[in-house]
């Protein structure tokens, strides 16, 4: 359990000092950071995704609803996996769980199906 909690402290203060303060000039002000907002509003019928961006002085918004109505949860994953990947944005984490949870069943999937390869040449 010491050594869990030792390995949860220092993970936590390598991001902490792996993560980038502000970004300043020399004269006090903010620099032209690189900034993204999105936002994902789902009511099993329309799923509307907004990207507002800004990066190398340019501003791109990006506001698109979509009928979901026939989907089914790994297809509306998918849709907004597709979406930020065409506007160049990684889909955050928490909104693609369900597409890790299903490569992780796949994964465990194919596993399973090895072992059981393997002991079927073995005896």
């Amino acid at each position: 359990m010491k050594t869990l909690l030792l390995f949860f402290l220092l993970l936590t203060g390598s991001i902490a000092m792996a993560s980038p303060g502000p970004v300043r000039r020399s004269d006090g002000t903010a620099a032209n950071v690189p900034s993204l907002r999105t936002r994902i509003a789902d009511d099993n019928t329309t799923l509307t995704i907004w990207i507002d961006q800004y990066r190398n002085r340019q501003s791109v918004h990006y506001q698109q609803a979509f009928d979901i109505k026939s989907m089914n949860c790994i297809q509306k994953e998918l849709l907004k996996y597709r979406v930020f990947a065409s506007q160049g944005v990684t889909l955050p984490i928490h909104e693609m769980m369900g597409l890790v949870v299903l490569a992780g069943g796949i994964l465990a999937l194919l596993a399973t199906l090895l072992v059981v390869i393997y002991q079927t040449r073995t005896t």
